[in-house]
């Protein structure tokens, strides 16, 4: 289809992302009250993979106290607990998928945990619930999940992060820790993005892999930061001020 035709790779002097025009999301304020961001980790399949690191720095921030970190892996990741985490009341500011996904024919295949599979459409209805707790970016580290992407912004999740074909896992975990180290230093998702890509593109034997990560946003999304305690938008503020 012409929306898996690599966009990212036109040279538009601007920061690009992909527009779901079927979106339910709604436009939210900018200015979030100081709070810890509440962070929700899916781990997938995990098969050839080996995803240690990036679990690891997750969960490393949450023990400095930087963020709130819920964790479904293995056996416990199953698609009653992924429903259930996603509607919890308290919500969440973004869900961080790691593992495999893939191509489908009814929306894209999420592969869990517990070794079963759940498509992108019969996930609609989760992401529409927990988007009305609040939830505005989707993250899949993982392969082709354009279609899952597409599918999370129909449902009312503002802004979904992914990579459009397979990619290599070396590229996948050095984009992770670019847009997340990124985003807890304040930086708007786009930004994040961007920056990322042009380091990919300049990190030996990941060329190329800058052209595979896309943002899908819905018409109305607002632009994203994750929300930051106080004492870190304060040194922010100070580091811009004169």
């Amino acid at each position: 289809s012409i929306s898996c035709l690599p966009w990212e790779a036109l040279n538009l002097q601007r920061p690009l992302q992909r527009v779901e025009s079927g979106s339910t999301a709604t436009s939210h304020a900018l200015s979030i009250r100081a709070r810890k961001p509440r962070i929700l980790l899916l781990v997938g399949s995990e098969q050839g993979l080996t995803l240690d690191l990036e679990i690891a720095k997750l969960q490393e921030q949450q023990h400095r106290g930087r963020i709130h970190l819920a964790l479904l892996r293995g056996s416990e990741f199953t698609p009653a607990a992924l429903r259930t985490a996603l509607a919890i009341r308290d919500g969440w500011d973004g869900v961080l998928f790691l593992g495999h996904s893939s191509q489908g024919p009814s929306g894209g295949v999420l592969h869990l945990g517990d070794g079963s599979q759940v498509d992108g459409q019969a996930l609609e209805s989760a992401w529409a619930t927990a988007a009305r707790q609040g939830l505005r970016l989707l993250l899949f580290n993982s392969c082709s999940g354009l279609q899952l992407a597409h599918h999370a912004v129909r449902a009312g999740i503002a802004w979904a992060v992914c990579f459009l074909e397979p990619v290599p896992a070396p590229a996948a975990a050095l984009a992770f820790a670019h847009v997340l180290d990124a985003l807890e230093s304040g930086s708007d998702l786009i930004a994040a993005i961007d920056n990322t890509r042009r380091q990919l593109a300049a990190t030996p034997a990941m060329e190329g892999c800058d052209l595979l990560l896309a943002a899908v946003a819905a018409p109305t999304a607002a632009p994203f930061h994750l929300p930051l305690q106080r004492r870190r938008q304060m040194l922010l503020r100070l580091a811009q001020s004169n």
